[in-house]
Order: C-alpha cells, then structure tokens, then sequence
C-alpha cells in the first residue's frame, strides 16, 4: 500500500467484506481548496468510514457507479493535494442460464460445443461497434443408440450461424442466430 501525506497522527483503515460495495462516497476540501481534508464511505454493510477534518467545508459527492472501488488516484507531497475514488461502471446488463431450446425430436443427447468465442472488456466511455463473420464445419460418426461410441452409421451435422454487426452497449446486446440444420 502507499500511503501519501504525512505519516503522524492516528490513522483509519476501511475493511470490506467479500461483496460489499459502496453506496455513498463524498469528499471535503481542507476549507481553503488546496489539499483534500476528508473522506466518507458508506457501505452496502451498513458500514461507515468517515476520516478528516469536520467543519462546514463543502460537500463534493462521488459518483460510485456500480459500488465496486478498485482504487484511488491523485497526488500528493507532505499532504493530500488531490484525490479521485475509482469505481467499476455500472452493470446494465447480466446474462445467465441462457436455455437454448430443446433440439429437434430424434436428435436429444447430441451435447453442443463452443467452437470459439470472443470476450472484450469496453474501457472507454464511448460505445464500441463491432462485427464478426467466421464459418465452422464439423462431421461427426456417432451410433443411433449413443453418443460416442463406434459408429453404425455416419451422420453429418451442419450448421450455420449468422452474426449482425450492432452496436454493443447503452442496452444494446449481440444476436446470434442458427439457420439451416442443428
């Protein structure tokens, strides 16, 4: 940890609990703006953090985003001369147990694999447009009974998957949709 400032005095340290995210975090100058002169933390906990000079200096709110703080930026010297909370953006959006149908009957036991998949993280406060195109064919042997053992017969699976480009973000999400045979 660096610590900025000076080292003298008692000292505070905020502990958080695996999950616990910040509801308000608001910052005070030292009465004649050229240091920071307090800090105030609340938490999804109920906890409170609240170090620094008191007196009626004003108020500066931070806007938390989605309460996750990943850390602290500013300068320093003998004192604390500017301090920025940074905090994760708000989370518009999770998907899980996507349930993609059932296959057609005749068909149950054949598992879906991922032939490839793409994961970016959007670092910037402006939308990203993206597109894709890949084609992947695959031929299996596969018994009438199970799946994986010695072949009886030879079936061939084909597929294809048509992707649009749009624009990902600000509720935006990408479609992807499956033509032809499964």
């Amino acid at each position: 940890m660096k610590i900025a400032g000076k080292t003298a005095g008692d000292s505070k340290t905020p502990r958080f609990a695996p999950g616990e995210r910040c509801t308000d975090l608001s910052l005070w100058a030292n009465g004649i703006g050229t240091r920071c002169g307090r800090i105030r933390i609340y938490t999804s906990e109920g906890q409170s953090f609240d170090w620094g000079m008191h007196g009626g200096k004003d108020e500066y709110p931070i806007d938390v985003g989605s309460g996750i703080l990943v850390g602290f930026c500013g300068e320093g010297g003998s004192d604390i001369d500017r301090l920025g909370a940074l905090f994760i953006k708000p989370i518009r959006r999770i998907v899980s147990s996507v349930d993609y149908g059932q296959l057609p009957p005749g068909r149950q036991g054949i598992q879906s694999i991922e032939l490839d998949s793409y994961q970016h993280v959007n670092k910037s406060s402006s939308d990203l447009n993206w597109s894709w195109r890949k084609s992947v064919s695959k031929t299996s042997s596969q018994t009438l009974v199970a799946v994986g053992q010695l072949h009886i017969r030879h079936v061939h699976l084909r597929g294809s998957w048509d992707s649009r480009s749009r624009q990902c973000g600000r509720g935006d999400s990408l479609g992807v949709e499956h033509r032809g045979e499964p």
